[in-house]
């Protein structure tokens, strides 16, 4: 994942709602941190691709920048085909339409995902990161 670039290319373009997302999202980042550490039983470490979100969260600064960045992770989720986009995998309770379908192989899960808003794509990228590959055992223990 490349870093996004230091200049807005979107300068009149501003709304307050997006800004204090973004930035509340980049003072919780530590949330993928704060679910892979600890001790206990609980506890387990960051999946590779989870650990990238982490570092490439870490080196932008500010809001623009973070939410550049959110909206290139939500661009590398596959696409959901109109067969996956149904009300019976549509996110209840989200301001903006997200879709989520998950199967396990191997006694892992494998959750896709896809929505009509870009940084909320972002989001879920984001999430399926640190959630992908997980046993049901692994997956009850995020927080």
């Amino acid at each position: 994942m490349r870093d996004a670039a230091v200049q807005d290319p979107w300068p009149a373009r501003r709304d307050s709602r997006v800004t204090g997302a973004v930035q509340r999202f980049g003072r919780s980042a530590a949330v993928l941190q704060r679910t892979g550490s600890g001790t206990g039983a609980a506890s387990m470490s960051l999946p590779p691709l989870a650990q990238t979100a982490l570092d490439s969260f870490s080196r932008p600064q500010g809001w623009e920048q973070r939410a550049r960045l959110l909206m290139q992770w939500g661009d590398q989720l596959a696409p959901l085909s109109d067969e996956e986009r149904t009300d019976d995998n549509l996110v209840h309770g989200c301001e903006s339409k997200v879709w989520l379908t998950g199967e396990v192989s191997d006694n892992a899960w494998l959750f896709r995902a896809g929505s009509d808003a870009r940084l909320i794509r972002g989001l879920v990228a984001l999430l399926l990161a640190r959630v992908n590959g997980l046993s049901d055992r692994e997956l009850a223990a995020v927080d």
